[in-house]
């Protein structure tokens, strides 16, 4: 069995490498919420979501007094089954923006242990359909997109619909109506997630964990290379992630 016997969450904010605004709202700062979950076989698995500069605390604080004292005894590798409970928990805020972040932080440090266990990164663990993704950059554009458009694109975000666990529902959901999936945001993240999948189509290009990460994607030619380490393949620079956390 592989219980989880430690679960913490912790914040970093991580500041924008360009300003980004659009009709809504400015992007100044990325408040990032981590997850740490250890379990009683030795491994630790790190799993995050983000917000754009607002909320951070409060995922921080479900996650903490309500979400991560429900995950301790667990069994880690019942991820499906531990997503479904954690969500049936949280049905009277669900479904939501703080609930869904705090969900994808836990969830995708599930999912960094079950590839860190098996020894295999995650675009082969989701999928392994193939290892380069085309990327695409966008500023904005798309006020002008009715609803039926937008819902065609399904610019799917795993921070925002609870993680890695329901992002591969969509996309297979995706799939079968002959739908691609282009991620939005958390390219470092997503890189894997599409090209783990036959519709995964695009990756947004927006590079924003350089400041608390020992290396970046590789890029070439307008591709990127999902990593190839085990677990998520995002090479956290801890000491840099101590330095900017805020909680």
């Amino acid at each position: 069995m592989a219980k989880v016997v430690r679960a913490e969450a912790f914040q970093v904010d991580v500041p924008v490498e360009a300003l980004r605004t659009d009709a809504v709202q400015q992007f100044v700062k990325q408040e990032t919420v981590f997850v740490e979950i250890t379990t009683d076989d030795g491994l630790t698995g790190l799993g995050y979501a983000y917000t754009i500069g607002t909320g951070g605390s409060s995922v921080l604080t479900l996650l903490k007094d309500h979400l991560l004292p429900r995950l301790v005894d667990a069994d880690a590798r019942r991820i499906e089954r531990i997503w479904h409970d954690l969500f049936a928990s949280t049905r009277s805020t669900t479904v939501g923006a703080i609930t869904s972040l705090a969900l994808a932080a836990l969830d995708t440090a599930l999912w960094d242990l079950h590839c860190l266990r098996a020894g295999e990164p995650l675009w082969r663990m989701a999928g392994g359909f193939r290892r380069e993704v085309p990327l695409y950059d966008t500023e904005g554009g798309w006020l002008h997109l009715g609803t039926e458009e937008l819902v065609r694109g399904a610019k799917v975000d795993a921070a925002r619909i609870g993680g890695i666990t329901p992002f591969l529902k969509v996309a297979h959901l995706a799939e079968a109506f002959n739908a691609d999936v282009c991620p939005h945001f958390l390219m470092e993240l997503h890189v894997s997630l599409a090209a783990a999948l036959p519709n995964g189509k695009f990756v947004e290009h927006i590079p924003q964990l350089r400041a608390i990460t020992k290396s970046e994607l590789t890029v070439h030619n307008g591709h990127a290379l999902a990593p190839d380490m085990p677990g998520l393949g995002i090479d956290w620079d801890r000491d840099a992630m101590d330095d900017l956390r805020v909680a």
